[in-house]
C-alpha cells in the first residue's frame, strides 16, 4: 500500500509548510524520466512541471485535494513518456479529466491542462 502520509511542519521563518510522499513521487516520476529529443515530449514534461508546481503553491485547494491532483499528476508525467500510446493517450485523457474537476475555477490550472491536452491530442 502506498504510503500517502503528509507531514507539516514549519520553515526557518515560522511559515507553515507540508511535504508530502505524493509529491516526492510525482517528482520522482518526472526526475526519472529520460531527457527527450522529441520537442512534443519535452514540451509535454515542461507543462506537467509547472501544474505540479501550480498545484502545490495553490492556497485554494485543501491537503486532500492537493494529494489526489498530484496523483493525476504522476499519471500523466507516465503517459508523457509515451504519448503515441494509445494506452497511455487513455491514461492522459482519464487524467486530465479528473485534474479539470479538481482544479475547477483556478484559471492558471486550467490554462495548463488546456495546452497538456492539445499536446497529447485529446479533445
Amino acid at each position: 500500500m502506498a504510503d500517502n502520509s503528509i507531514s507539516i511542519g514549519t520553515d526557518a521563518k515560522g511559515n507553515i509548510i507540508q511535504g508530502s510522499s505524493v509529491q516526492g513521487s510525482v517528482s520522482n516520476t518526472m526526475n526519472e524520466m529520460p531527457a527527450s529529443t522529441d520537442l512534443k515530449t519535452a514540451e509535454i514534461n515542461t507543462l506537467i512541471q509547472q501544474l505540479k508546481t501550480t498545484i502545490e503553491a495553490e492556497p485554494g485547494l485543501d491537503v486532500k485535494s492537493k494529494e489526489r491532483a498530484l496523483k493525476y499528476v504522476k499519471k500523466l508525467g507516465e503517459a508523457a513518456s509515451n504519448y503515441k500510446d494509445k494506452d497511455m493517450k487513455d491514461q492522459a485523457e482519464d487524467a486530465i479529466t479528473l485534474l479539470e474537476k479538481i482544479l475547477s475555477g483556478l484559471k492558471s490550472g486550467a490554462s495548463l491542462l488546456t495546452s497538456i491536452s492539445q499536446l497529447f491530442s485529446i479533445g
